[in-house]
């Protein structure tokens, strides 16, 4: 699926997501745990203490399901612990590998530019050769097949003369009114091009000839195309053409297409240019040779064009809609568990002291642990810890008082 949304910024996006998602799911298990612990106590008086390790992730998941032979959680949020614990890395690497732009094929705005109008008027008969508009029909043309798309007339577009020439329309090579160019003579003929029209002021086709030797002392290998328009629809601006002078005037662009330089052999693509540079003589002369024309009342205003879009595979959506309905699961186990702790409120009324210090989180252990201690003031009397914050006055060290050898617990700091 593409998004009009830059990837750069839609990455975020979805990582500040994904950390929002897991840390409500960390809150609301950690909560869950709690109201199943009290009812858990209220019936039985005991519980399982992998029941008691509040709600795990990553490596804390695994170490403690390792130390304690059983899932933290139990069946209850175990298997939510998992997921996350497998969801978590999982999706910064998918969003970082997958969530990427590329560019797709639209449609765009068309303000102004050179608009083919392949019924006339026509301005010229010899398009003219040597003007930006002429440049612009052929990058067109380059643009759009380097990029994927069609070669073709775009209706708004972003060596050896003589005997060769005769031998070639001999064998129907070539039409009988040609023009051509070299670079030679000198020990031969270097770039030899030869193109003729069919006829002029009606559909006419072109036959072209190059020579593909690169020095003028190389035999002459001569290979030949044939270029037609296979679209009636600019049959109108072929017989407005004078098709003769037209093929004398642009010869230097045939030629100078052809070759990648002095010295080099035709190029591979030639008739693939010599495509291009007919398509474009023929719309610079639909096109009026202007640039700077909008496009007709009543016509289409947009032209072909590439896209940036972030790509976001349905891998990401499945991520997505997974990890939610996680979150949404747990809150709704919370919803039903905070329903049944206040229907057996009065059963628990009895038992309110003891399960307001339930712990299901470190905190909550170390809580329990001060409180177990026996916990004394300086002037020792018995002071119980009932709030966390009271920790930061505690330590964990080694002290023998009153038991004869060294032991490990937590000692009150002295006030």
């Amino acid at each position: 699926m593409y998004i009009s949304y830059p990837a750069d910024k839609l990455r975020p996006i979805l990582h500040g997501y994904f950390i929002i998602a897991f840390l409500l799911l960390g809150i609301l298990g950690d909560e869950c745990l709690k109201k199943y612990l009290k009812s858990s106590l209220s019936r039985n008086r005991s519980t399982r203490l992998n029941y008691m390790t509040g709600f795990l992730s990553g490596w804390t998941f695994i170490s403690s399901a390792w130390d304690l032979r059983a899932i933290p959680g139990g069946l209850l949020l175990g298997p939510a612990m998992l997921l996350a614990t497998i969801l978590s890395p999982l999706t910064t690497l998918i969003i970082g590998a997958l969530v990427k732009d590329v560019q797709i094929s639209s449609r765009c705005s068309f303000p102004q530019g050179m608009v083919l109008h392949p019924t006339g008027p026509f301005t010229f008969t010899e398009p003219p050769v040597n003007g930006r508009p002429k440049l612009e029909a052929s990058n067109t043309q380059i643009i759009s097949t380097a990029n994927g798309g069609l070669q073709g007339i775009y209706t708004k577009p972003a060596t050896s003369p003589g005997q060769i020439i005769t031998t070639l329309q001999n064998k129907g090579y070539q039409y009988g009114n040609t023009s051509n160019i070299s670079l030679g003579p000198s020990l031969g003929y270097e770039h030899l091009v030869i193109w003729s029209p069919s006829d002029t002021f009606t559909p006419w086709d072109v036959r072209a000839s190059i020579s593909l030797n690169a020095q003028p002392t190389d035999d002459m290998v001569i290979r030949s195309f044939h270029c037609a328009v296979d679209n009636h629809a600019a049959d109108q601006i072929l017989t407005s053409m004078d098709s003769h002078w037209c093929m004398s005037d642009w010869i230097q662009g045939f030629q100078g297409g052809c070759y990648d330089g002095s010295g080099t052999p035709a190029i591979a693509g030639a008739a693939t240019f010599i495509e291009q540079y007919l398509n474009a003589m023929l719309m610079v002369q639909a096109g009026n040779n202007n640039l700077l024309q909008s496009v007709p009342a009543g016509s289409d205003p947009t032209q072909g064009c590439l896209v940036t879009k972030a790509s976001v595979p349905v891998e990401i959506f499945a991520l997505v809609g997974v990890v939610g309905l996680l979150v949404l699961v747990t809150l709704l186990a919370w919803l039903v568990l905070l329903v049944v702790g206040c229907c057996a409120g009065k059963k628990v009324k009895g038992m309110r002291d003891v399960l307001g210090y339930v712990p299901v989180s470190l905190t909550g252990w170390m809580l329990h642990a001060a409180r177990e201690s026996g916990a004394r003031d300086a002037r020792e009397r018995a002071k119980v810890v009932t709030e966390a914050r009271e920790l930061r006055q505690w330590r964990y060290g080694v002290d023998d008082e009153g038991v004869g050898r060294p032991m490990a617990r937590l000692l009150r700091e002295a006030a």
